[in-house]
């Protein structure tokens, strides 16, 4: 690990930590600082920080907790303009916290983790709801919980929002308040994988792996991760780390319903290896 990036040094001490110590923005600079090659780490956090006292002003300190909730989001999205374009869902700038405070324009992973930020800088209870096919923000409310999306601007009681997340996935979608708030692993694993695909539908096979790596540092335990690494090193002529890779998967998920095509895959490489030596 001495010889790795700095930033993917920083993300591997972030991560070991208890997870409800992982500081999300650390790490989400961590993540764009290793894929662009710099970073102005400095000015991200005085952006931030400028941006939580703006939204401070902003906000009624004796109003409900729910109607503060609401002002973050109104002010975030209509006076800082704060919010997602489907049309850019395959830029991967979208999915950079440094890039996402100037454009102003990002996934809802990546707004999410801001909003979150914010609320948390400001004292309130908000949580991150990793729903099926979107991501928002919760906030659990005696009223009723809410999902708080920056990306479209709103927020949304238990109904709206299991209505609209059926009207993007397709298909039924359970109450999306059952859904428990994800791992702070799990919210860095899913935004590695925003790039994983971003790059990979641009044949940027070399980020890609880079984006896969980090998964597999995060969660350890993906093996369907694991399996893509392998493909990717070996797309990449890694062959030895590739064929270590694929073994693995093939012993860990024996009754995979790919697992013979990835074991003949690693035959494959081993028997390139073999004719090398």
């Amino acid at each position: 690990m001495s010889d790795a990036h700095p930033a993917r040094r920083w993300l591997v001490e972030l991560v070991r930590r208890p997870d409800d110590q992982i500081d999300l923005i650390q790490a989400a600079q961590a993540i764009a600082w290793e894929d662009q090659g710099s970073a102005d780490l400095v000015l991200t956090e005085r952006r931030l920080e400028a941006l939580v006292r703006r939204t401070r002003a902003h906000i009624s300190p004796e109003a409900r907790v729910a109607d503060q909730a609401e002002q973050i989001v109104d002010y975030l999205h209509e006076i800082e303009g704060f919010r997602g374009d489907p049309a850019v869902y395959d830029d991967p700038t979208t999915s950079y916290l440094a890039d996402v405070l100037e454009q102003r324009i990002g996934l809802p992973i990546t707004l999410a983790l801001i909003l979150l930020h914010i609320g948390w800088q400001l004292g309130l209870p908000f949580e991150p709801a990793a729903l099926p096919a979107h991501f928002m923000v919760r906030l659990p409310d005696p009223g009723g919980t809410l999902f708080l999306d920056l990306f479209y601007g709103r927020v949304l009681d238990n109904a709206q929002c299991r209505a609209f997340l059926e009207k993007e996935s397709g298909y039924e979608v359970p109450d999306p308040d059952r859904f428990p708030p994800p791992s702070r692993r799990h919210v860095l694993a899913r935004l590695l994988r925003n790039l994983k695909s971003c790059y990979f539908r641009r044949d940027d096979f070399s980020r890609a792996l880079l984006a896969t790596e980090r998964i597999v540092l995060v969660e350890p335990s993906s093996t369907d991760d694991l399996r893509d690494r392998g493909l990717l090193r070996a797309h990449l002529g890694q062959l030895h780390l590739a064929l270590l890779d694929l073994e693995r998967y093939a012993t860990l998920e024996p009754l995979a319903s790919d697992h013979n095509i990835v074991r003949k895959r690693a035959q494959a490489i081993g028997q390139a290896l073999g004719q090398r030596s």
